[in-house]
């Protein structure tokens, strides 16, 4: 492909998209996880960044989820593992992130 860089990637996006996972906190609470409080507390998502530790096999099945959906690439399930979420549970935040990529 010849042409500006904005023109060649254009063509690379159009030529194939890259599909992420989705909505992990969701898909883990519909497979059985517990998820509670109100939507957007941090309560909330300390369910979905437990879950790697205390259910490691429903986070690895929405993944496989994901992939089955057609998903090129997917993420862990880290993004609730932050010290604000985890204070209630406490623990070096570094073996939280470890369930994470585990899981």
């Amino acid at each position: 492909v010849h042409g500006t860089l904005s023109e060649c990637l254009f063509f690379f996006v159009m030529a194939r998209a890259v599909l992420l996972d989705g909505g992990m906190g969701h898909l883990v609470r519909v497979l059985g996880v517990p998820i509670k409080g109100e939507i957007g507390s941090l309560e909330r998502f300390l369910g979905v960044a437990v879950a790697n530790r205390d259910q490691p096999e429903l986070v690895r099945r929405a993944h496989e989820l994901f992939i089955e959906a057609g998903a090129d690439v997917i993420t862990t399930n880290t993004y609730a593992v932050v010290p604000n979420v985890m204070l209630p549970v406490g623990g070096p935040l570094e073996e939280w992130l470890q369930h994470g990529v585990a899981a």
